[in-house]
């Protein structure tokens, strides 16, 4: 038996190794080898096997696909059991005989793995987006001047309070979906050239490092598309992304290069027989601190548009004025910095055009404005929706118009309400986007309970969720720079 020490690089064990004591809540743990009795506000190593050969993980059992993460930056691999309100957290870990208690206030983070349940039942969705940044999916049954109501697959019927709203996106439809993953490595093309570069692949991410280390795919990328990643970083990241490139093995390819240095972002068209030409650049002030990023593309073929967001904010919009660069449908990385970058959470599906309006749109909102597929646009005052269509009312005449021909409804923010904030609250991160806060009640049975000044009680579906945080509000916590097994 070894103790290891490791940031899960290669083949190391998937376990996080240095646990603060000050996490654990009980007497004894129990790892199948003995018991351990560590004295209060002690340090204490696992310790666990040998690790097996490369790729053989015993956290990537079946059972172990879920991660903890701490305040501290410690890790842990298991799975998730139930939880408390404010109190404490049971885990599963693999090497562990029973279950271990931690508290609560100590955790950051819980990443769940496994594919779960979006909860898109309905055949025409809607996103209801609310003023503390939530964004909740479902189908629409009835809004009046009071509240909307929601029909999800994941929670039944929620009734959102109307002060609270900010925006509702009619009919995403659920078959936009195109991919999500990485899954396996093996269905990329992986180059890593000379000594310095390096791709990983563990627990459904990339980890890249050293100049010229790459990955591509053949995504079948639509001609009006949304392509998002999650990255995160040690040091200033330097990346270029290839979008619609004929060459997932290089940057000799016809496509748009957007390229990643530090904070600032550039965009170029890019073809065998011309050449490189820049078509603009933005920058994202105190991005480097956060060390990571969702990172969203949007990408209109016939109007050769492409749009840039981060972390939801729209940030750059660029209009080719030459024919459209990308002649493939693949997406690459390519790595031009010797620090580790990780690559993850990459999903495509087909856009619906919206790039959502900019916070200050909406907080200078005077009336409630209509936005439709045709890019017509009306303000006056939204009285409801019943049974598919909107009822709104304008200056010069009411207007009943079906959902299926609305973009956006942006609601005015005189009279808006934002939830308070609670010491309990959580962030659930949905798998098919968006998230919602709750002031968790418990965990138990693959069942979230929870309440909201937004729509009162609700229990859901853990299967929704890809991710959630905890003491979102503390620092070290949603926002914090990753850390350990990032």
């Amino acid at each position: 038996m070894t103790t290891h020490a490791c940031r899960y690089r290669g083949p190391c064990l998937a376990l996080a190794l240095h646990v603060t004591f000050s996490a654990l809540c009980g007497a004894q743990i129990q790892f199948g080898i003995g018991e351990v009795e560590p004295e209060e506000g002690d340090r204490v190593e696992i310790v666990v096997p040998e690790p097996g050969p490369r790729g053989r993980d015993p956290a990537g059992a079946p059972g172990s696909d879920h991660l903890l993460r701490f305040l501290n930056g410690d890790v842990m691999h298991g799975r998730l059991i139930s939880a408390e309100a404010g109190k404490l957290l049971n885990w599963m870990n693999p090497h562990a005989a029973a279950p271990i208690a931690f508290d609560l206030r100590n955790v950051a983070e819980i990443v769940l793995g496994g594919e779960g349940d979006n909860g898109a039942a309905a055949a025409t969705l809607s996103r209801v987006r609310l003023s503390n940044g939530d964004q909740l999916v479902g189908e629409i049954v009835e809004m009046t001047a009071k509240e909307l109501v929601l029909d999800t697959g994941y929670a039944g019927r929620i009734t959102i309070r109307r002060p609270v709203m900010a925006a509702i996106y009619p009919n995403i439809s659920k078959t936009t979906h195109v991919y999500e993953g990485p899954a396996r490595a093996e269905d990329w093309v992986v180059k890593a050239p000379g000594q310095s570069a390096q791709v990983d692949f563990k627990k459904k991410a990339f980890y890249v490092t050293g100049h010229g280390a790459t990955i591509g795919r053949n995504l079948d990328l639509p001609d009006v598309a949304l392509i998002e990643w999650e990255l995160g970083w040690r040091v200033q990241p330097q990346l270029y992304i290839y979008l619609y490139t004929d060459n997932i093995r290089g940057y000799n390819c016809n496509a748009y290069a957007l390229r990643m240095e530090s904070q600032r972002f550039y965009l170029y068209h890019q073809t065998r027989q011309t050449g490189t030409h820049h078509l603009g650049n933005a920058e994202v002030e105190g991005l480097i601190a956060k060390g990571k990023a969702r990172i969203a593309v949007m990408v209109d073929r016939p109007k050769k548009q492409i749009s840039l967001k981060v972390d939801g904010v729209l940030v750059k919009q660029w209009t080719d004025t030459q024919d459209f660069a990308g002649l493939g449908r693949g997406l690459m990385f390519h790595a031009r910095s010797a620090g580790e970058m990780r690559i993850s959470d990459i999903r495509v599906s087909k856009w619906d055009g919206s790039l959502g309006a900019s916070p200050v749109m909406e907080d200078e909102a005077e009336q409630d404005r209509i936005r439709f597929v045709n890019e017509d646009r009306v303000s006056g005052e939204m009285k409801g929706i019943r049974r598919g269509k909107i009822t709104f009312e304008t200056d010069y005449a009411p207007l009943t118009v079906p959902l299926d021909r609305v973009v956006v409804v942006l609601l005015k923010s005189d009279g808006r309400e934002l939830a308070r904030r609670n010491a309990g609250d959580i962030r659930a991160h949905f798998r098919h986007g968006g998230r919602v806060t709750l002031d968790m009640r418990g965990l138990e049975n693959g069942v979230l309970s929870g309440e909201s000044e937004n729509f009162g009680k609700a229990d859901f579906q853990l299967g929704a969720f890809r991710r959630l945080s905890v003491n979102v509000y503390r620092e070290g916590g949603e926002e914090s720079a990753l850390g350990g097994d990032w």
